[in-house]
């Protein structure tokens, strides 16, 4: 059932400026010109969600693009969870009782880097709870789901580059009205709040945008951002996944270390150890990206992750 999208909660914040951010267009050789004319994504996603009276908007997008990564890498078939992602938002937990709402661009991405999202059938949509009363399998599950890195995208050609080579990309909006080109403000109108989606593709003039108001919001819950109107957004982040993967049946995380194993027999005499190989430690890319212009400084930021950072 669809629901009133004037009672919608349109609560997401713009990230304030951090010269700390890693810029994907300037840590990425950007060339399009071999770039497909039309990437469109729509047909690798699952059905459109409705995020109800919530604000979950950052959320369902972030699970619509770790669901489209997943389902590359291992044929994931399910949603995964925004309740969960959205429950563990760091703004419901500090001081400002006025700040409870809404996400950060940049807060979403670290939060999906350190914490992951769990499956949908694991934690229901609807389940609302402080962090200290969820279940602690429900991080262990969520660890599986997780992305290595994130960077942020400012050019139009660097969003088309990510697209192609890292999947779907989260793009914030100012609202000023609830229509397919809800961030142009129309004569009398004035900001109603920001909203976040998924961007999912291109044609040949315009971004493809998923939303999570409905299928019967715009086309079939999608909406449109032209080439033309570039600049009437916010913000935009893209997500470096996994390298390595061990699912889909992946050790769980452990909260401890597991015990020590047991010291070798001292009489009897155990195989040397191998020695590392130049190939055991070599970062391995995604193939799509033109890594041939990044410094190894550049990796280090690129792959921001224990296994695959370069110390």
């Amino acid at each position: 059932m669809d629901i009133d999208i004037s009672n919608i909660i349109l609560n997401i914040k713009e990230s304030p400026d951090d010269n700390r951010d890693w810029i994907y267009d300037k840590r990425v050789n950007i060339n399009i010109g071999k770039a497909k004319t039309v990437l469109d994504y729509r047909k690798d996603l699952l059905p459109i969600r409705n995020q109800g009276s919530q604000g979950t908007c950052y959320a369902q997008a972030s699970a619509c693009m770790k669901e489209w990564q997943e389902k590359k890498d291992y044929g994931l078939n399910n949603y995964l969870s925004p309740q969960f992602f959205y429950n563990n938002r760091n703004n419901w937990y500090d001081d400002d009782p006025n700040n409870d709402e809404g996400m950060f661009g940049r807060n979403v991405m670290k939060l999906l880097k350190e914490v992951g999202i769990c499956l949908e059938s694991d934690y229901p949509y609807g389940l609302i709870e402080k962090k200290n009363l969820i279940d602690q399998d429900y991080y262990i599950k969520a660890e599986r789901h997780k992305i290595s890195g994130y960077a942020r995208v400012i050019s139009l050609d660097g969003l088309i580059h990510s697209l192609n080579n890292n999947g779907p990309c989260l793009i914030a909006f100012p609202v000023y009205n609830y229509s397919m080109e809800m961030w142009k403000q129309q004569k009398n109108e004035t900001l109603k709040g920001g909203h976040a989606m998924a961007i999912v593709g291109y044609l040949e003039d315009c971004f493809i945008i998923r939303n999570s108001w409905g299928e019967f919001w715009g086309d079939y819950g999608y909406c449109y951002y032209y080439f033309k109107d570039w600049g009437k957004h916010w913000e935009i982040w893209t997500t470096i996944d996994s390298i390595e993967k061990d699912i889909p049946n992946p050790e769980p995380f452990l909260p401890h270390p597991p015990n020590p194993e047991p010291a070798p027999d001292p009489e009897l005499d155990p195989e040397p150890e191998p020695e590392n190989s130049e190939s055991d430690n070599e970062i391995v890319s995604d193939n799509d990206l033109d890594n041939d212009n990044i410094k190894d400084d550049d990796l280090k930021y690129y792959y921001d992750c224990p296994k695959c950072s370069i110390s």
